[in-house]
């Protein structure tokens, strides 16, 4: 269940920067493009940074890699492959790629904390201050 929840994160992603994620057929019927498709438009890697772009490609989507999400979408994944490092570490990139921007969030800017810090301190109690006066 997590790699098609992965998958719309993607395209959610691409599509809150205005980039375009549907395509037409010949008959005009538009369909949301594939994962390996967005992973493969030089925007996903301007986005989400060509690092993350590749780490996602190679385990979702290239066949000489694990290719967890073919082999999910297809009913491919056998138990073996399931509790593979290959899965426990997709696992953990996601939940990374969902609790970093949320601890981000929670925690003060550094400029902000350096000036609750500057603001708590008494004048005349620095260090810069003439220990003889």
């Amino acid at each position: 269940m997590l790699i098609p929840q992965m998958e719309q994160l993607i395209r959610a992603v691409l599509k809150r920067q205005g980039i375009h994620t549907l395509f037409v057929d010949t008959y005009g019927v538009e369909s949301e493009k594939s994962l390996p498709s967005l992973l493969a438009m030089p925007d996903t890697a301007r986005i989400l940074g060509e690092s993350l772009q590749f780490e996602l490609q190679a385990m979702l989507v290239e066949q000489s890699g694990p290719n967890l999400r073919h082999n999910t979408a297809h009913g491919l994944l056998d138990d073996a492959q399931a509790w593979s490092a290959s899965s426990v570490y997709i696992w953990w990139l996601c939940l990374k790629l969902v609790v970093v921007p949320l601890w981000n969030m929670t925690q003060p800017a550094e400029d902000e904390v350096s000036d609750e810090a500057d603001a708590a301190t008494p004048p005349g109690s620095g260090s810069d201050t003439p220990t003889g006066s």
